[in-house]
């Protein structure tokens, strides 16, 4: 039962819970004063299929607290929120892993390859040197070389 709503918004009010004391589904309701409630239900099992009235100032109503709903969708709101979070940093914490990575490989690689083709490069012209040296000496001793 609504009470204290506002406007057409029945769920801006209070709730309630009436304990019928009826395990029958309910059916036609109907105020026939601003007390009474007069309501029918469908016959199930061989019970039921009768009509009821109560006087809302006999019976008892229990309140039903909105906050423990709110409390649960903050609950799962937070969960969510949590969820998309980690997933997101997880996410950005593999991408920068993954970046730092791939120019931590490309520095070390081309570091190893400047290296090699310095060494190979440095090999290359030692042996020309060596071997224009070598011909320029042969070249000489044999230009300088007496003729019998």
């Amino acid at each position: 039962m609504f009470e204290n709503w506002q406007g057409d918004d029945f769920f801006s009010g209070d709730a309630y819970k009436i304990d019928l004391g009826i395990v029958t589904q309910k059916e036609a309701v109907t105020f026939s004063d601003n007390n009474t409630i007069i309501f029918t239900d469908e016959e199930f099992s061989g019970i039921g299929r009768n009509s009821y009235m109560i006087k809302l100032d006999q019976v008892t109503k229990e309140k039903i607290i909105k906050e423990q709903k709110t409390e649960q969708a903050t609950e799962q709101a937070t969960e969510q929120a949590t969820e998309q979070a980690t997933e997101q940093a997880t996410e950005q914490a593999t991408e920068q892993a993954t970046e730092q990575a791939t120019e931590q490989a490309t520095e070390q690689a081309t570091e190893q390859a400047t290296e090699q083709a310095t060494e190979q490069a440095t090999e290359q012209a030692t042996e020309q040197a060596t071997e224009q040296a070598t011909e320029q000496v042969t070249d000489s001793k044999l230009k300088n070389a007496p003729i019998n």
